[in-house]
């Protein structure tokens, strides 16, 4: 756990200033942050899922928390704050959405959801500059996951 320099909260991610590495700031500062710029738009995706258990076990699977409302049938997946929220609905309904969630650490996210059976696709540079790969949750939803790339050239 570190203490966040905006919050003064304990938090278990926190990331520091590269021009003033003494500060860190957690994700709930951070978004703050970028959500006081003037013009700022921030977005969270609502996925549509058959089963919020099935659910959980997919995103558990890259260490993401997923807390329920307590109302039931809807929950909210990250581990600071919330990055996709699941909707429960019937199967008709369900699957069909997409989302793209860019991380720190794009092999992290891969190799989570490849050791527990998801099958993502692989990793590929992508020509405007990303590394990223797609896999589908049990529903069916479309998740792509980024992060810049060093070399925007691809592979």
């Amino acid at each position: 756990m570190a203490t966040c320099s905006c919050c003064a909260n304990e938090r278990e991610h926190v990331a520091a200033l590269g021009c003033h590495p003494e500060v860190a700031i957690c994700g709930p500062c951070i978004s703050w942050l970028r959500s006081s710029l003037p013009r700022s738009v921030e977005s969270t995706p609502i996925l549509a899922v058959t089963d919020l258990d099935q659910a959980a076990a997919f995103w558990a699977a890259v260490d993401q928390d997923v807390r329920r409302w307590e109302g039931g049938g809807f929950a909210f997946v990250g581990t600071d704050e919330s990055v996709v929220d699941l909707g429960e609905e019937p199967e008709e309904a369900a699957g069909g959405g997409t989302c793209y969630l860019q991380v720190g650490d794009v092999d992290l996210w891969h190799s989570g959801w490849t050791a527990a059976g998801y099958q993502p696709s692989a990793i590929e540079v992508m020509p405007w500059g990303m590394r990223e790969f797609r896999v589908a949750d049990p529903s069916g939803n479309i998740i792509r996951v980024g992060q810049p790339s060093p070399d925007p050239s691809p592979a």
